[in-house]
C-alpha cells in the first residue's frame, strides 16, 4: 500500500468520500431516482481545500498553492451530473489570540505578521532544541531574542553600523520552517481502546510470567522428592 501511494498519485479516502456524496443525491423513497447537491468547501486558507476538489474531480480542477490566498473567490466545479462542488476561499474568523497557531498552519502570510518575533518564541518551544543548533549552526541560546540574533550574524541580516535584524530574521526562521526545512511532528493520541489492549497485553504477559514460575517451582519440588527418594 505505501509503495502504492508514493509510486503513483493516490488519493486515500477519495472513492469513500465519492461514495457518501452519491449516496446524498439519492431521492429517498424513490431506488434511481437522484436530484442536484452542492456541496461546499470551507476551512482555513492554504489547508488543502482546493486539494480535495482535485483528488474528487481527478483532475487540476481547482488552483493550489504552498502560500495562503491562492483561490481568490467562489467557483463552482462539477463532479458530474449530481454533485457540484463549491471552491471557497479560506476562512479566518479571528487571528488576535491565535495568531501564532494560524501563522504555524500557514493559514496567514508572514508578511502580514505585525510581530515576527512572538512566533518564534512558538517555534523555539515546539522544535528541539538540537535541531535549532544543527540547522543554523549556531551556539547555545538562552533567550528567542539572543537565538534570532545569533541566526542573524550567521546570515549576514545586519542593519546599519553592524545590528542584527531581529524582525526580518525571525520572519526568515517562520518561512524555514513554513518550507519545511525544520521539522516538527507531534505523537498521535492515544485511544482508550489501544490503553486497554496495553492493559490486557501487560496483564497476559504477567499471567504467563506466573505460570512460568510456578512451573519452575513444581520442577523444582519434583527434583527434591527425586533427591529424598534416593
Amino acid at each position: 500500500m505505501i509503495e502504492k501511494m508514493t509510486s503513483q498519485s493516490l488519493a486515500v479516502g477519495a472513492e469513500n468520500l465519492m461514495n457518501i456524496l452519491k449516496n446524498y443525491s439519492r431521492v429517498e423513497g424513490q431506488k434511481n431516482a437522484k436530484q442536484l447537491i452542492t456541496v461546499g468547501i470551507v476551512g482555513f486558507p492554504n489547508v488543502g481545500k482546493s486539494s480535495v476538489i482535485n483528488s474528487l474531480k481527478r483532475s487540476k480542477a481547482a488552483a493550489t498553492g504552498n502560500t495562503p490566498g491562492v483561490t481568490k473567490k467562489m467557483q463552482e466545479i462539477s463532479l458530474d451530473k449530481h454533485i457540484v462542488l463549491i471552491d471557497s476561499p479560506g476562512v479566518v474568523l479571528s487571528t488576535a489570540d491565535q495568531s501564532d497557531s494560524l501563522l504555524l498552519r500557514q493559514a496567514i502570510k508572514v508578511e502580514e505578521l505585525s510581530d515576527p518575533i512572538k512566533p518564534v518564541e512558538a517555534l523555539i518551544n515546539r522544535i528541539e532544541n538540537d535541531q535549532l543548533l544543527k540547522y543554523y549552526r549556531i551556539g547555545q541560546f538562552k533567550t528567542t531574542e539572543q537565538f534570532l540574533a545569533f541566526v542573524a550574524r550567521k546570515k549576514g541580516q545586519l542593519s546599519a553600523g553592524g545590528v542584527p535584524n531581529i524582525d526580518e530574521t525571525a520572519r526568515q526562521v517562520i518561512r524555514d520552517y513554513l518550507n519545511g526545512k525544520l521539522t516538527f511532528f507531534t505523537q498521535p493520541p492515544i485511544d482508550d481502546d489501544d490503553e486497554e489492549d496495553e492493559g490486557d497485553d501487560a496483564g497476559d504477559k504477567d499471567m504467563d510470567s506466573q505460570d512460568e514460575d510456578s512451573d519452575d517451582d513444581e520442577e523444582d519440588d519434583d527434583d527434591m522428592d527425586d533427591d529424598s527418594d534416593q
